[in-house]
């Protein structure tokens, strides 16, 4: 799959030019299954203690969900979203599933479970950026507050604070833009 994701970005147009849905999606996927092996990659450099939780917000179809459960080796892994929309035999089991508004039920699990989290991936975007950035921007205490120092925290979208801080450049121009930070230890 990396092969075909580098040969698709050595091909094909960049953004500037108007590409296909089918094409947008596969830069959304590749940007997105590389952050999240990069991310992976520095837990396991990092060596964090095995009881810390993992946090997926938006499990949508549960393509990520499946990927990072795979990855992370038995760590608990907890699901957010609206309702379940997975392809069967990717929900996660009802005690790891949270449902209802992520707005709402997300800063309630980070109280309950302060600094219990290594690692956070945040995919709610959608094509309105203006609202968008509101949700984001409304999530961010309760990722600050759900994550030990250090955690890596894997994004769709920008999330402006001074607790978390960025790592690499983002997304390159042209690029499907996917942002990776660390939680900042003091």
């Amino acid at each position: 799959m990396i092969a075909l994701c580098s040969a698709f970005a050595e091909t094909h147009p960049r953004i500037a030019t108007p590409m296909s849905h089918l094409d947008d999606l596969i830069r959304r996927f590749c940007a997105q299954r590389d952050m999240l092996n990069t991310a992976l990659g520095l837990l396991r450099v990092e060596n964090f203690d095995p009881s810390l939780i993992a946090v997926e917000l938006g499990l949508g179809s549960g393509r990520s969900y499946d990927h990072l459960r795979e990855a992370i080796g038995g760590r608990a892994l907890y699901a957010f979203d609206f309702e379940v929309a997975t392809h069967p035999g990717f929900e996660p089991p009802g005690e790891y599933l949270v449902l209802g508004d992520i707005l709402e039920r997300f800063p309630e699990f980070a109280r309950a479970r302060q600094a219990m989290a290594c690692l956070v991936h945040v995919d709610i975007g959608t094509r309105d950026r203006v609202t968008d950035a509101r949700r984001y921007a409304a999530l961010i205490p309760a990722i600050e507050q759900i994550c030990v120092p250090d955690a890596i925290v894997v994004s769709d979208r920008p999330l402006a604070t001074p607790g978390l801080d960025a790592i690499g450049p983002g997304a390159a121009p042209g690029e499907w833009p996917y942002f990776l930070y660390r939680r900042r230890t003091a």
